[in-house]
């Protein structure tokens, strides 16, 4: 499966995504699925946590999908999903994306 990976930019800069982890401040990535093959899912989930909302800084935070990798040939597309104090938001992308590309 294609290798997507989740970032997400924070209000003061911070970038957390498959090359840095933590944000410093609780923020953490779980797992970088479909990298070098050793996850090889077809429905690959990556998250990115905080154990304690305090320690978030207040702002607008940036969520990002890069296709690092691309495998396949179908439009399999991708979902994200944040939940922030009970309220889950979705948004469905029904594509793949091109190599290298964010969304």
């Amino acid at each position: 499966a294609d290798d997507l990976d989740l970032h997400i930019k924070t209000p003061n800069g911070r970038e957390i995504n498959f090359s840095t982890r933590t944000d410093g401040r609780g923020g953490e990535l779980d797992v970088d699925m479909n990298a070098n093959g050793k996850h090889d899912r077809v429905h690959p989930v990556e998250n990115i946590t905080w154990s304690d909302e305090n320690k978030m800084s207040s702002g607008s935070y940036h969520i990002n999908v890069n296709n690092y990798t691309k495998r396949q040939n179908d439009n399999v597309g991708f979902e994200v999903e944040v939940e922030h104090k009970g309220v889950v938001h979705r948004k469905k992308f029904g594509v793949s994306l091109p190599i290298n590309s964010k969304r």
